[in-house]
Parts: structure tokens; sequence; C-alpha cells
């Protein structure tokens, strides 16, 4: 659970799947679309980014929890570099 990714087609196809917090943000998450990003970048193969939900959400935002547990937890900010 998290962030699902496939290639289908020439479509990087990015999922959030988190449906015990109705798809809410954390950190790793962030950093997580942030490689795929950047990976999609990189292969010329890739001509479509598709970010989008599960289960009838897209996102409910940040995961606040998260968020104040772990304040100095990633030197990169995350949320920045998405």
């Amino acid at each position: 659970m998290g962030i699902l990714a496939e290639i289908r087609d020439r479509i990087l196809l990015l999922q959030i799947d988190r449906p015990e917090k109705k798809n809410a943000l954390s950190q790793e998450m962030y950093s997580t679309l942030a490689d795929h990003l950047d990976q999609a970048l990189e292969n010329p193969a890739i001509r479509v980014l598709l970010l989008t939900g599960t289960h009838g959400c897209f996102t409910s935002g940040n995961d606040i929890e998260d968020f104040l547990n772990n304040r100095d937890a990633f030197e990169d900010r995350p949320v920045s570099r998405f």
C-alpha cells in the first residue's frame, strides 16, 4: 500500500493506495511520488503520467499525524521535492 506504479502503453500510472487513511499522503509517499516523477523524466518511453486515487478517493490531503511525528525525518523535504 502507498503508491502503486505501472507502465502501460507509454503511460506511467501512479495510484495513491492508502484506503485506511482515505489516501492521505505521508512524507514517504511524497518521496516515492518524486522518485517516480524523476524516473519518468529520464525515461523517453514514458509519454504520459496519470496520477489517480483508489477506493473512490483521490486523496484527503496530508497525513497530519505523519508530518507531526516525523518533522526531522527527511533532510531533503519530500513535499518540496514532489
